[in-house]
């Protein structure tokens, strides 16, 4: 958020409302979440047979399982991301374009 915030600054000195800034930034953040989990459930299924040693009491394969790690894991990453979405929304261009 800090390196951004000149950006965020001179988007809103030049019309950007704090809603658009919030939905830029959570969107940012929900779409680096969304590749992750991709990639990670990718990888978790590549790599069930090895798993299946360290699991116990489900399958590598449960459905009800990995739809609750995602959703666990979207949630997380919508609650990481949204303090700096916050704070962004909250910037006044006038400070932020100042300190230079």
């Amino acid at each position: 958020m800090g390196q951004r915030m000149k950006e965020f600054g001179i988007r809103s000195s030049l019309g950007a409302d704090a809603l658009e800034l919030l939905r830029m930034v959570l969107g940012e953040g929900m779409k680096l979440q969304s590749v992750a989990l991709v990639v990670g459930l990718g990888a978790s299924l590549l790599l069930a047979g090895f798993l299946r040693g360290f699991l116990f009491g489900i399958e590598p394969f449960d459905p009800s399982t990995l739809v609750l790690v995602a959703l666990v894991l979207s949630a997380t990453a919508l609650a990481a991301s949204w303090l700096p979405a916050w704070r962004a929304a909250r910037v006044a261009p006038i400070e932020v374009l100042r300190v230079d």
